[in-house]
């Protein structure tokens, strides 16, 4: 069963206090989904444990809209065009990866953020899937 979060990117933008990605009580699966404006930041955080499998897909219109994943440690500071967000990424969710889909491994405890964004100017709108298992 997937559990669909209706989200906005005014409530779920703000990355020092990101939304929650939850799962109902017996499931593994939880979706979320909304728009991000041009040159915005849509954050969600996700708390797992090491040694636990991840799968995360990405949909959007235009095939616009990608993620990064930060692992457990991850920092939010203030930067010059909002925030900056540095730490270690899980291999092929970093930064530069422009990732749509993820399965791998959690290497660590704790909590792990999503950070979505565009890869071409315009904005977009977004229908992110997680399994944990």
């Amino acid at each position: 069963m997937t559990i669909l979060f209706q989200s906005t990117a005014a409530w779920a933008g703000d990355c020092r206090s990101p939304a929650p990605i939850e799962f109902r009580k017996g499931s593994n699966a939880a979706g979320v989904h909304g728009g991000i404006v041009r040159a915005e930041d849509v954050c969600y955080a996700l708390v797992a444990r090491a040694g636990q499998h991840i799968e995360a897909d990405i949909q959007s219109p235009d095939e616009n809209v990608v993620f990064s994943l930060y692992a457990p440690g991850y920092r939010v500071t203030p930067g010059t065009d909002g925030v900056d967000i540095t730490g270690p990424t899980l291999p092929g969710a970093g930064d530069e990866d422009d990732a749509t889909s993820l399965h791998a491994t959690l290497p660590a405890n704790g909590r792990y953020l999503f950070l979505l964004g565009t890869k071409r100017g315009a904005g977009g709108d977004y229908r992110l899937q997680v399994r944990v298992h």
